[in-house]
């Protein structure tokens, strides 16, 4: 067995020490490679948050435009329906109307052709029917 006073205690003391700063140093070390390597993740990290926060933006006012033209198209489909909608009563009105003429007319021609036949009966009307009137005015 060893005494103890004649062990080297000041190589003992100073491997001791080393091997502490040794280990400190290298935890030190990896500390700050860790920190680094986290650093540069959240750099990457934030130029990848701003790359999408710009692609956001981007979609969200492409997205607004089109909301935009779907509303103006729209109201541009809404009104041309109206606009053809009133054509087309004032249409069907116009037809009705013209209906009402062609029936109106259909009575005085036949009221006309009737008193016309009336006239051709009588004796006196039909000679002054049958008479040339101007032969130089070619309508009568």
């Amino acid at each position: 067995m060893i005494a103890w006073s004649a062990l080297p205690w000041g190589r003992i003391v100073a491997t001791v020490a080393m091997l502490l700063l040794a280990w400190r140093a290298v935890s030190w070390g990896v500390e700050t490679i860790r920190e680094g390597g986290r650093e540069e993740a959240r750099a990457a990290a934030a130029v990848e948050i701003a790359q999408l926060q710009g692609q956001l933006a981007t979609e969200k006012t492409q997205v607004a435009t089109c909301a935009a033209s779907l509303v103006r198209v729209n109201e541009e489909a809404a009104r041309g329906i109206r606009e053809a909608e009133a054509r087309m009563r004032r249409g069907e009105i116009a037809a009705a109307e013209a209906q009402a003429g062609a029936r109106d007319d259909a009575a005085e021609g036949a009221r006309a052709s009737g008193a016309l036949t009336a006239a051709r009966a009588e004796p006196t009307c039909r000679e002054q029917l049958e008479m040339t009137l101007c032969p130089s005015i070619p309508l009568l």
